[in-house]
């Protein structure tokens, strides 16, 4: 469900602004039945043991991502830019 999500903000910005989608299952079920499709494709390819890493890694990656870390690298990032001869 998750992944359904993820893909439905990320379509939302596919033009640079943000154009919102119809969230209702009528759009949206392609995509979680590919996404399961996909995960199944992974499982079918590996072993319990490295699926279960595979999940564990992920689930991790997820715990361990902050708002304030976005925010920091955000930051640090936008130092980089040279705001006052940007084009307009």
């Amino acid at each position: 469900m998750v992944a359904t999500i993820i893909s439905y903000v990320l379509d939302g910005w596919s033009t640079g602004l943000y154009i919102p989608g119809k969230f209702h299952v009528e759009t949206l079920s392609g995509t979680y039945e590919g996404t399961l499709k996909f995960i199944e494709v992974i499982r079918s390819r590996t072993n319990d043991a490295k699926f279960h890493r595979m999940r564990a890694n992920c689930l991790k990656a997820a715990r361990d991502h902050t708002a304030e870390s976005t925010m920091i690298t955000a930051q640090e990032d936008a130092a980089d830019i040279d705001f006052d001869n940007m084009e307009e």
